[in-house]
């Protein structure tokens, strides 16, 4: 009898032995999807489950989780018109790309991700909330098309069908007729541009960071819209599982500015050249920066000065106190951009003074003023003008201040009906700039 009994514990011993190295290698085990609960739960052995391995229930669960979560935030509706018309373009063979703040944001985010874990992500991850570089959601859809009337009318019906509505004039873009808004800003929203000329408008590495879009990774981008414009608590498993594969592309860059092997001038007139090169001592990187940020002058005294700088002086801080890489290539020295900008403004300033000569006529003055400003887009102060502050201002009058004295305080002011410089300054009066 206890030959019989040895022998079962050694025959039962092998086969828990075996049961075990099966269920080891996903061979024995089932599992199946609980959407309804914390991401790092949602697939749990169960013999009575559909899946024969824990990565299968995953990447089949994590589609239904996603849609759980965005059917309770209120946000499937929305998502949906914009998946299914992102899909179209795709099929139109258009690319399609995350852009803006957001984007930087997540590359923070990626970093904390790469670094920490546990309680210490968590940590700092509550306090990257407070940064709140992840925002609103900017689709841009490249088209190697030439966008033209007919272009654009053939995407406006297409829109249509899924109940988007164009909100631009002068570029195609569109929202939700009614789009969910964060700040007054729209939730998500959808560019469609083309490659013309597109270096001339990269401003800086920072703000040009894109993820690139396809039928996958886009339920991953609606729900993480959901957890950072949702008051809800936010599932830290879903982040880090989000991120591990997310591929944020950066430019090539160089202490923050980029790295071009040739200058993207558009119109700008020699002799702006000429200057920008002189400011930069021919440095190529900081020529790019100066001709993109006079090109469309908002930039520089609106998004540079009131955006870009504060946001650098906000992710150096964030950096710094959740330890961090500082040494980013992507982010620009502020001391030295201020600096470059203060120079550029008083040599601009004083290239413009030069024309007011007194063997000219203050005609002749202005048509060879408005010849310097060729290629700029003078129109983008007064249309951006209610959001540029005191040190914009500042700047706009270091411009502009002696033309003003010398050509338009009280003086009859020539009717130049096409004169960029005359409706400018006719604009800066208005609104007593130089009282």
């Amino acid at each position: 009898m206890e030959d019989y009994y040895l022998k079962y514990l050694i025959y039962k011993a092998k086969y828990l032995t075996l049961k075990d190295k099966a269920n080891q290698k996903g061979g024995a085990m089932k599992f199946s999807c609980n959407p309804n609960t914390k991401f790092i739960d949602i697939c749990n052995q169960d013999d009575n489950g559909i899946y024969h391995s824990k990565e299968k229930c995953v990447n089949d669960c994590e589609n239904k989780y996603i849609n759980v979560h965005l059917v309770k935030a209120k946000l499937k509706h929305e998502t949906t018109q914009f998946k299914l018309f992102i899909d179209e373009l795709i099929k139109e063979g258009l690319t399609i790309y995350i852009k803006g703040g957001t984007v930087l944001g997540l590359q923070i985010l990626k970093m904390l991700c790469n670094k920490y874990s546990g309680k210490e992500f968590e940590k700092y991850f509550n306090e990257f909330l407070k940064t709140e570089l992840i925002r609103d959601w900017d689709f841009a859809a490249y088209t190697e098309t030439t966008i033209d009337d007919s272009y654009r009318m053939k995407m406006d019906k297409l829109a249509k069908k899924y109940n988007l509505v164009p909100r631009a004039k002068t570029f195609i873009l569109y929202q939700a007729r009614f789009p969910i808004r964060i700040n007054d800003q729209a939730l998500f929203e959808i560019a469609l541009l083309d490659n013309t000329d597109i270096n001339l408008d990269l401003e800086l590495p920072l703000t040009t960071m894109k993820v690139k879009i396809n039928r996958r990774n886009i339920n991953y981008v609606f729900m993480l819209a959901k957890c950072f414009s949702s008051k809800d608590p936010i599932d830290i498993d879903m982040i880090k599982h989000i991120m591990k594969d997310m591929n944020i592309i950066i430019p090539e860059n160089k202490n923050g500015l980029f790295k071009f092997d040739k200058l993207y001038s558009g119109e700008l007139s020699n002799d702006m050249k000429t200057l920008i090169s002189d400011v930069s001592k021919k440095d190529i990187r900081v020529q790019q920066f100066l001709i993109t940020h006079i090109h469309e002058p908002n930039r520089m005294l609106y998004r540079l000065l009131e955006k870009n700088i504060p946001k650098v002086n906000k992710i150096n801080t964030f950096l710094r106190e959740s330890k961090l890489d500082t040494k980013v290539s992507w982010l620009f020295d502020q001391e030295f951009i201020l600096n470059t900008i203060n120079k550029f403004i008083d040599m601009l300033g004083s290239k413009i003074y030069s024309f007011i000569r007194s063997d000219k006529k203050p005609i002749d003055i202005i048509n060879n003023i408005d010849k310097f400003f060729n290629g700029i887009n003078l129109f983008r102060i007064e249309t951006e003008y209610n959001n540029i502050t005191c040190k914009g201002r500042d700047l706009i009058k270091i411009l502009f201040e002696r033309v003003y004295k010398e050509l338009f305080d009280g003086k009859d002011t020539p009717n130049i009906a096409d004169s960029k410089l005359v409706k400018l300054m006719n604009f800066l009066i208005k609104q007593k700039l130089f009282n």
